[in-house]
């Protein structure tokens, strides 16, 4: 008798296929009438259901606050063709991902009440989110002068 893949904790790639099947909801999914057209269509209806999904999720959460300024639609974003260096493009992404530990973030972990969450690097009372650690930090002062010198120079002559 063969063990069911599922009550060996692992899923075979039927099964993996009818969970999402059943997750996307997909009407008349039927594997024996599978072709290119269906597996396009099916492809575009999952697509647009994750695409509903990330915008919700970014609309109504308070962690993701920062990155909804920036970010409200579901592509690629331009800033990441300024660079090809592998580490600036994810020091990049973490920041837009809150993923970078400012203490605004160390604070909502750590359960830390928001007006007291200040900025350890530059000693200063102000509070430590996104803005500061951008424009404010004087820590950081020298390498954001390089960094806005360094695009404006690039920017076209208007």
């Amino acid at each position: 008798m063969s063990a069911d893949l599922h009550s060996v904790g692992k899923r075979s790639f039927y099964s993996n296929l009818m969970n999402i099947v059943d997750f996307y909801n997909l009407n008349n999914f039927n594997l024996d009438t599978l072709d290119e057209n269906k597996i396009s269509h099916y492809n575009n209806l999952m697509k647009q259901k994750y695409i509903s999904y990330w915008e919700n999720a970014v609309q109504h959460s308070n962690k993701l606050e920062f990155y909804n300024i920036f970010k409200n639609q579901y592509k690629t974003s331009h800033y990441l063709d300024h660079t090809s260096e592998q580490t600036e493009r994810k020091a990049l992404v973490k920041l837009r991902m809150d993923n970078h530990k400012p203490m605004i973030e160390i604070g909502r972990y750590e359960q830390i009440p928001h007006e007291q969450r200040m900025c350890p690097v530059c000693m200063s009372t102000n509070l430590v989110d996104e803005i500061h650690f951008l424009f404010h930090c004087l820590k950081y002062s020298t390498l954001r002068e390089t960094f806005f010198n360094h695009i404006y120079l690039q920017l076209p002559n208007v």
